[in-house]
């Protein structure tokens, strides 16, 4: 927020979103963790699931009202430097795949038991191992570019 120009359409919008997901996530994963029931436990799951994807994907939002009000030179007087709009890029990037890949994972198809445990939990796990892996990637590919 402190690097988002006040011009920034629905940013405070996008922000109040992002501090209810990010506040109802501890309550919703506390549910998660407590359940005794599977109906309830998928109940909890694609909630949570949704919650997480939409903080994700609210992140990915705000990052990309920076990168687009620096293009429009919305900062003010002093421009964002190049590595720090670079990683806004990725923020971008990562934020919103991250934020689908637990958006799709709500999914009945992702609630099934498999023989190590179920689906959707495995996905959420991915997500968060392959996404070091994924910056890295993209850091690759944006130095390449630049070069």
């Amino acid at each position: 927020m402190a690097v988002l120009p006040i011009e920034a359409p629905f940013a405070l919008v996008a922000n109040l979103v992002l501090l209810f997901v990010v506040a109802i996530e501890p309550y919703l994963f506390y549910v998660l963790t407590s359940v005794q029931s599977n109906g309830l436990a998928d109940a909890a799951s694609v909630v949570y699931a949704l919650d997480v994807g939409g903080m994700f994907l609210m992140q990915a939002a705000l990052a990309h009202m920076v990168v687009n009000g620096e293009k429009a030179r919305l900062h003010g007087k002093l421009p964002l430097h190049p590595v720090v709009l670079a990683r806004f890029t990725r923020v971008v990037r990562l934020d919103s795949l991250i934020g689908l890949v637990f958006v799709v994972s709500a999914l009945p198809v992702f609630w099934v038991n498999t023989p190590i445990g179920y689906l959707r939990f495995y996905v959420w796990s991915a997500s968060f191992l392959f996404n070091p892996f994924l910056a890295g990637l993209l850091q690759r590919r944006l130095s390449g570019k630049e070069g």
